[in-house]
């Protein structure tokens, strides 16, 4: 079968491809396929293409949620910005270059998004990721695990094939994880337990919905798909297209390639891979049984609004089914209706200190963070705005929006382009203050407390606007001019 399909990718010089199959009762490795022909010394064939290291494109996302689930972090239906955001410089953006804006968790999986997926790393922590691909025997990620960031979701990191495959063997399990048996003498005496089975259930669930831009649009109307759970992943530079998939009897890992590290533009693991595992899957297990993902007895499921994935509130209209792990899930209150008080006319708001007696109405409005305003404002989208507080407010004062202190608005810097040197962004916000939103060029930058001070490295020369919003919504910008002069 493999020899078949590679056959079909010759004239997009795609030339190597590795296959892994794990019976999951036993976790013996029963097909071990290291290149597409061994012979073909001009494609390098005799490389083992189970063993190489890759990067994994988007093929860890599914650990990095299911750690959250367990950590009581998210949920399936906990809803996540995807919108532009900045770490520091790093600016992660989604395969196709769009946003999506408002997403739960399990479309952001299962739409296989970016930046929810960094989002919810940072919310996890990378260690706790790296310390659980270290259990899952990561031989790369345990040598270089201090020196991985945020990417790591995104495959900034060295994989095989042989670790994914077993990695999804995981999720095959219940969440435990066993070494692969390649002899029949060996035996697994001991299992570690990765995820609770709750959790990976809840992502098994996720990674069976046939919605999905993994899989191939001619086979979205297909009747006869086997019913597995999978994932895809596409490196950078599009040099490697990664499919693994289980289902109760198997896991698959399938890879796709050059051993050269040519990139090609057709390269994809929806378009590339995923064909040749659902290939397989047909043909070992042809009578696969049916609705095999079974939920544990231990995973209730609750109401919860379905624009933020909270507990409801009695303002939220509207009300999902969504999965939870007892004593673990995050039990908050929905709070993304708030009240204002405001004019009659709605011309403006009034806050308790300014709030008179009469002339005045309660309303409830929903409430957005600064950088879901920022979205709506930069692509032209309406949403709800609240009125500009009363101007006739006696304690005005305390509502003014952050004070940009560094760098000086107006200013020019001049930086040398052979030295690391950063701006200092400060700024003084208001006693109600806990967390500033610093903005460049319109572009989220870092989420900091109002009293720290943030370092800003540009890199090109220009104009740049510098903007700070505080957790009350309120905002204030600045102008700078950037001159790099030559070298020292």
């Amino acid at each position: 079968m493999l020899s078949n399909y590679m056959n079909t990718l010759q004239a997009y010089n795609i030339h190597n491809a590795a296959v892994l199959v794990v019976d999951n009762e036993t976790n013996e490795v029963i097909t071990y396929i290291g290149s597409a022909d061994f012979y073909n010394a001009f494609d390098a064939g005799q490389v083992d293409g189970i063993r190489a290291e890759r990067q994994p494109g988007s093929t860890l996302k599914p650990l990095i949620y299911g750690l959250a689930f367990d950590k009581g972090l998210l949920t399936p239906k906990t809803v996540m910005t995807d919108v532009p955001i900045n770490y520091n410089g790093y600016s992660p953006v989604n395969f196709n270059q769009e946003y999506y804006g408002y997403v739960s968790v399990e479309k952001a999986l299962a739409q296989s998004l970016n930046i929810p997926a960094v989002k919810a790393l940072d919310l996890l922590g990378v260690s706790k990721a790296t310390d659980a691909l270290v259990a899952c025997k990561f031989k790369t990620v345990e040598k270089q695990k201090d020196l991985l960031g945020l990417s790591l979701v995104l495959g900034g990191c060295g994989v095989s094939l042989e670790e994914l495959t077993g990695l999804y063997n995981m999720f095959a399990n219940e969440g435990k994880y066993q070494n692969l048996i390649y002899l029949q003498d060996n035996q697994n005496a001991n299992s570690q337990s990765i995820l609770t089975k709750e959790a990976s259930y809840m992502i098994s669930e996720i990674l069976t919905q046939l919605e999905r831009p993994e899989l191939p649009s001619t086979w979205q109307n297909v009747q006869d798909l086997p019913e597995i759970a999978w994932k895809t992943g596409t490196s950078y530079g599009r040099k490697d297209a990664w499919s693994i998939g289980y289902n109760d009897k198997y896991t698959i890992g399938v890879w796709l390639g050059n051993f050269s590290g040519e990139g090609v533009p057709e390269l994809t693991g929806a378009n590339i891979a995923t064909p040749l595992l659902y290939k397989i899957f047909k043909a070992i297990d042809p009578k696969p049984a049916q609705n095999w993902l079974k939920a544990p007895t231990e995973l209730p499921f609750r109401f919860v609004c379905p624009q933020t994935g909270k507990i409801p509130s009695e303002h939220c209209e509207h009300k999902v089914l969504d999965y939870f792990i007892p004593s673990i899930s995050d039990n908050q209150n929905c709070g993304h209706m708030q009240k204002y008080y405001l004019s009659e006319n709605d011309s403006f708001s009034y806050c308790m200190n300014c709030l008179p007696e009469a002339g005045y109405k309660e309303t409830w409005l929903p409430y957005h963070p600064n950088e879901m305003l920022a979205y709506f404002n930069e692509n032209s989208m309406p949403y709800q705005k609240i009125p500009k507080h009363n101007p006739a407010c006696e304690k005005w004062d305390q509502f003014d929006p952050p004070q940009i202190v560094r760098p000086v608005n107006g200013s020019s810097y001049y930086i040398m382009k052979d030295e690391a040197e950063s701006l200092v962004l400060s700024c003084n916000a208001a006693s109600d203050v806990e967390q500033v939103f610093w903005y460049i060029n319109h572009q989220i930058f870092k989420t900091a407390s109002k009293d720290e001070n943030v370092l800003f490295l540009p890199l090109v020369a220009g104009a740049y606007t510098i903007s700070c919003s505080d957790d009350k919504g309120r905002n204030s910008d600045i102008e700078i001019q950037v001159e790099l002069i030559g070298e020292k």
